[in-house]
Order: structure tokens, then sequence, then C-alpha cells
């Protein structure tokens, strides 16, 4: 993936949140770890990662607010998001990327998924850089 990544994983599950930290670090994609929509917030306003990482299941804070909120402002609005979600039902993924999601991963976390899903995001992103 050549130069390193900055992703912000929004994990409320911490064993989760360790799994994909470790396992994205071992990849050479730095990581900053949030459980909660606002310190995901704040966060992807200051370090503007390359892209964030989602779980669309969040305590005391809607996810699909959450992206609204990103989406809404400038500061953040063009950060991709991957949404991780425990549905495998094909209308609720594609919701999920109707609401301005680039990519979805599904959970328990399939690790090979994920590095793939970010893969090919960031394939698009350099080819649409390149246009």
């Amino acid at each position: 993936m050549g130069e390193k990544l900055l992703s912000l994983i929004v994990e409320e599950d911490l064993p989760s949140l360790y799994i994909l930290q470790s396992y994205l670090t071992k990849i050479n994609i730095a990581c900053i770890p949030v459980q909660r929509g606002e310190q995901a917030l704040i966060f992807a306003a200051i370090e503007q990662p390359d892209f964030i990482l989602m779980d669309m299941m969040l305590p005391n804070f809607s996810s699909l607010q959450l992206i609204n909120y990103l989406k809404q402002n400038p500061g953040t609005a063009k950060i991709p998001i991957i949404a991780a979600v425990s549905s495998t039902r094909e209308q609720y993924r594609n919701a999920i990327l109707q609401i301005g999601v680039q990519g979805c991963v599904s959970k328990p976390y399939d690790l090979e998924e994920v590095e793939l899903v970010i893969c090919r995001l960031m394939s698009r992103q350099n080819n649409a850089s390149l246009s």
C-alpha cells in the first residue's frame, strides 16, 4: 500500500477495536482507535485520517447521525467511510451505501475482507485524484 495511511477506527467493542488496531498496524496503517461517536467527530476533524472504519451500532450516538455530521462538515466531508455491519441482508448494505458510505465490511470482522475493502477504496481514491 505504499506510504503509511492513517485510519480512524470507531468501534465500541474493545476486543474488536484491539484486533482491528493490531491488524491494521501490521499492514502498515496507523490507527486512531475510539469507542464513541463524539470522539470520532473530534479526531476526524483534527487528524484528517485517510479513511474511517465505523461500527454501525454505536452506543449513545447514532451511526447514521455521525455519518451525516461528518458529511456536512466541509473539513471531514471528503473522508471516506467504511461501515462495519452485522447484517448480511443485501438490502441493508445497499441502504448504507446510499447515505454516503464508500464501503462495507461484515461483523464479526473478517480481517482479509477489511484489508480488501481498504485496498479497493484507496485505489479508487488514487485513481480519482489522478483524473
